[in-house]
């Protein structure tokens, strides 16, 4: 017997629903995460099992094809774990569905178990799991059958907060800046430090609140607090460091935030705190590698504050001594700068003494960025330079600079092969072409491309975000016509008039109604109707004659009409 999970479980401790409010210390915003480790949801009285840290929050959820076909045969495990394995390989993978046969006796929560499994955080798994998989998936349903004994087929549908294709991209563009950042073979410390200042220095905070995923951060370089976290998880253990994500609150504010290992000890780090909002602003350290006590305006929630919890995860009694540059040693006014192909930017000394001062500056790399005597750095070309500035005391500092091709400048053409965008009820994204001058650039390396709704009739719209060598934002737009009229008919005569009547349209500004004295004839305009009517009688005709009509749909967008197609010729009589 096929079964549907539709009461409120309570497997778990507490359920967690609330409005969620954060206050920084600056500005007040609400946030994205609330009171969850990957071992909580909340289920709903439609069946729905809901991620809690997206419980009554609008955000934009992706259901992609299944990546298994109708044809291949369903998997079959004897293990829970070897279950749970695979529901973890789908779900990183981001299959909306996934059905598995598992040769146990079943039991109520068999598929809670599964889930939890699944998503549990492993020291030694991949940056694509664990935590990270935890805050990537919204809701799902789940159906199993029990009908054979000791064996149950289950079903997921899964919504996630993003696509396989962005998965990859995330994927791509953190191996590209970790392969710049070059600290693959450096100590905790330093991997952990180059993690925070590139993510602190070059990522924003979303106050529209809409992005909450680690593509929105890596990619869009905007999301909330959610979205850091996430982002510095992958990249940490991209590097091989021991972290996890925490979630708690102060008084009723929530908030996201990571701890990551040093040598033998566990200490907290929020890099949405420390992150600079100006682009001259010094690189902050108040929230990173700090312990418990120092981290007070952070308290976890309860799962965090176990005895179990904090013996996995001891928490040093001291905060780890930073070099906290621009307070004590001399540098320059960027740890990092990412520059834009014709860009200018001025570099100069923090914490010189007063009888010192910079004596010359060097790009080690001139044909992608050079460097003045006086500091002022140009972007040449795409690359990685390092400039360095060494004082008449032979004090010396170091910035990174990355060098990319400003996406903005680019072309989109070609949108749809130029074959009309007509409307269907369906959402549209459409294929185009984009140029850097004469490059043709490619997708998911130079660029990742997100849409609008666009489901109705008017204007679509295409985003486009810098990847690899190029940053930025490019927008462009495309027209989506109304469809062709149908359902035409003839629905009143009289000697002298004939009412007709059609199919309704979603989303068009109105029809227009031609007419003709024979079906091969000249089609003249004769009158029009709102988008809420769908009947037009034309008067004042000749008895006994026969005409012949064509309807077509037409959306307003800006000073211009959309046309649709005419409808088939309604070939009316009067009486």
């Amino acid at each position: 017997m096929k079964k549907f999970k539709t009461n409120i479980s309570l497997f778990l401790s507490f359920l967690l629903i609330f409005n969620l409010l954060y206050f920084s210390k600056e500005v007040s915003f609400v946030d994205a995460t609330s009171q969850s480790a990957n071992t909580q949801v909340i289920e709903k009285e439609d069946g729905k099992v809901v991620n809690p840290l997206y419980d009554g929050l609008n955000i934009k959820t992706y259901s992609q094809d299944n990546t298994m076909s109708s044809r291949s045969s369903v998997r079959v495990f004897k293990t829970k774990q070897e279950a749970a394995n695979y529901l973890k390989e789908q779900m990183v993978k981001r299959s909306s569905q996934i059905k598995f046969i598992v040769k146990v006796k079943h039991y109520d929560n068999l598929y809670q178990d599964l889930f939890n499994m699944a998503v549990k955080d492993y020291d030694n798994g991949k940056s694509s799991e664990g935590d990270y998989l935890y805050r990537h998936w919204s809701n799902f349903n789940v159906q199993w059958d029990e009908s054979k004994n000791d064996q149950t087929t289950f079903t997921y549908q899964m919504q996630y907060l993003s696509t396989y294709k962005q998965e990859m991209e995330v994927d791509y563009e953190v191996k590209k800046v970790l392969d710049e950042l070059d600290v693959y073979d450096k100590d905790e410390y330093t991997k952990a430090k180059a993690v925070h200042d590139f993510i602190t220095e070059n990522i924003r905070y979303d106050y529209d609140l809409k992005k909450h995923s680690a593509y929105d951060a890596i990619i869009t370089k905007k999301v909330v607090c959610n979205g850091y976290s996430s982002l510095t998880y992958k990249m940490m253990k991209e590097l091989g460091l021991s972290v996890r994500c925490i979630t708690g609150n102060k008084s009723t504010e929530y908030h996201s935030w990571n701890i990551a290992k040093i040598k033998d000890k566990w200490y907290n780090i929020d890099n949405t705190w420390d992150a600079t909002y100006t682009a001259n602003a010094f690189v902050s350290y108040n929230y990173f590698l700090k312990n418990n006590k120092e981290f007070s305006d952070h308290i976890r929630d309860k799962q965090f504050r176990t005895s179990s919890f904090n013996k996995s995860y001891p928490m040093s009694t001291t905060s780890y001594k930073t070099n906290d540059y621009y307070k004590k040693t001399f540098a320059l006014n960027k740890l990092q700068k990412f520059m834009v192909v014709g860009e200018r930017f001025g570099f100069y000394g923090i914490n010189l003494s007063k009888n010192d001062k910079i004596k010359t500056y060097t790009s080690s790399n001139p044909k992608v960025a050079t460097v003045s005597e006086k500091g002022v750095i140009d972007a040449i070309s795409p690359g990685v330079v390092t400039i360095t500035a060494v004082t008449e005391n032979n004090k010396k500092a170091t910035c990174r600079v990355r060098v990319r091709y400003d996406l903005s400048k680019s072309k989109v053409s070609n949108i749809n092969n130029n074959v009309k965008i007509v409307y269907d009820g369906k959402s549209k994204k459409p294929s185009m072409k984009v140029t850097y001058k004469k490059t043709t650039l490619k997708e998911g390396k130079d660029y990742s491309v997100t849409y609008g709704e666009n489901k109705k009739s008017g204007k679509g719209t295409i985003t486009l975000y810098g990847m690899g060598n190029f940053t930025g934002i490019k927008s462009a737009t495309f027209k989506i016509y109304p469809s062709k009229v149908t359902g035409e008919k003839v629905t009143k005569k009289t000697t002298s008039t004939l009412t007709l009547s059609w199919k309704k349209q979603d989303g068009v500004s109105g029809y227009r109604i031609y007419r003709a004295t024979s079906s091969n004839g000249k089609y003249t305009y004769i009158g029009s109707t709102s988008s809420k009517v769908n009947t037009y009688t034309d008067k004042r005709l000749t008895r006994n004659k026969t005409y012949y009509y064509k309807i077509r749909a037409y959306k307003n967008l800006n000073n211009e009409k959309l046309y649709g197609d005419y409808s088939k010729v309604l070939k009316a009589k009067t009486k």
